[in-house]
């Protein structure tokens, strides 16, 4: 990673001071959260337009009733619910002076002053040329395809059912993932700085190593406040390289996981990993644009559901790309993850162990050893008001 590492006046990265301010604003900030298929954006009202959950099962046995030949749909796709928008489109027939006005305040909208009274007409000339040839305008109705402002999709729905509104009772605002504040905060009491990096294709990286080095997160200058972008961009990268060192470093994270592997991509690991049993894949390979790291495709989802998004912060990098079911029930996990869960996880792992080897009055290995018991409590931040008796990290 050496070769990576780059200066900017100087300075390395951004200091604790930095991040404190970063931690800050992720703890503060909220979302709407929840998931649509995207083809509901298409046609809001016209389900018989959208895509199916079930399809037909092609492998089903012959005889059985037509509801048990049916299967989950491989290739259904969900989205953050605040990254569907639905845009009104209609037509207006418009008469050719009618349509000569439309054209030109469209393009004084769209330049917002920046070309000159003389520029639009020469525009307009093009435009009235290509529209009615060297005859000039004449009594004729032309067809017009409007659009509106565009709007979210729930907002749309709201209308009629108020519930359905974004941060309402189907889609409340919820917190950023409280196990990459936890990351985080551990990497603020390590004053650790976040390194400068450039690295091809990377707006940011996490470098660390659980046994090593812990707290490596680097950002590219350029995608900074002070590299020209904004804060809200600095956060989204470096929350969402907070996230792969939860990852790397709460051991415990992806292996809980409803589908650990859901990041593989179509390929020989893949096709290994579905065909043996213990690692029970029944999911479809990733097709998302992310690299294939370990909840990465839940990660974006994540950063679009707090960026970008409907009423949410705007940054440099606004992207959507629609996941699967298993990634969707990941991004829910990890919303609800935390390093407290991990500890937790800790705690049982332990006693799991011990109890293997259970051997009468003196329990596990280290009853065995000291002649005495091992007692399990809560598992806890540190904080002793959260561990009372028990043991509350073993990491």
């Amino acid at each position: 990673m050496a070769n990576y590492f780059t200066r900017v006046d100087g300075k390395a990265g951004l200091d604790t001071e930095r991040l404190k301010e970063i931690y800050d604003y992720l703890s503060q900030l909220q979302a709407p959260w929840g998931f649509i298929n995207p083809s509901m954006m298409s046609a809001p009202y016209d389900s018989s337009q959208w895509d199916s959950q079930l399809v037909k099962n092609p492998e089903s046995p012959a005889g059985i009733l037509p509801s048990q030949n049916v299967m989950e749909n491989p290739d259904y796709s969900y989205m953050p619910v605040g990254q569907a928008i639905h845009a009104p489109q209609w037509t207006e027939n418009m008469g050719e002076l009618e349509l000569i006005d439309w054209r030109r305040k469209e393009l004084e909208d769209f330049w917002g002053g920046e070309k000159t009274p003389e520029e639009i007409d020469t525009a307009m000339d093009r435009f009235e040329k290509k529209a009615f040839g060297d005859s000039g305008p004449h009594e004729k109705i032309t067809p017009v395809n409007m659009q509106g402002e565009t709007i979210p999709l729930m907002d749309l729905y709201a209308q009629d059912n108020p519930e359905l509104r974004l941060g309402g009772n189907f889609f409340p605002n919820r917190g950023y993932p409280q196990v990459s504040l936890d990351f985080l905060k551990e990497y603020i009491d390590s004053v650790n700085i976040i390194d400068y990096i450039d690295y091809e294709g990377a707006a940011g990286l996490y470098h660390g190593k659980s046994y090593d080095n812990p707290y490596g997160i680097g950002i590219d200058p350029d995608y900074t406040e002070a590299g020209g972008s904004n804060f809200a961009t600095e956060a989204e990268i470096l929350g969402h390289e907070g996230t792969h060192g939860a990852v790397e470093n709460y051991h415990n994270m992806l292996g809980d996981a409803p589908h650990p592997y859901a990041y593989l991509k179509a390929g020989e690991r893949y096709d290994k990993y579905k065909s043996i049993p213990y690692f029970n894949i029944q999911h479809q390979p990733s097709t998302h644009f992310s690299t294939a790291h370990p909840f990465h495709p839940a990660m974006h989802t994540i950063d679009e559901t707090f960026f970008n998004a409907a009423g949410q912060p705007e940054t440099k990098l606004n992207r959507v790309n629609a996941i699967n079911k298993a990634q969707m029930e990941n991004a829910n996990y990890i919303m609800n993850y935390s390093k407290q869960k991990d500890n937790q996880a800790n705690l049982q792992n332990w006693k799991d162990w011990n109890d293997m080897h259970d051997v009468g009055e003196h329990k596990g290995p280290v009853g065995q050893k000291i002649h005495t018991g091992t007692t399990y409590g809560p598992a806890g931040m540190g904080n002793p008001n959260f561990n009372r008796g028990g043991i509350a990290s073993l990491r």
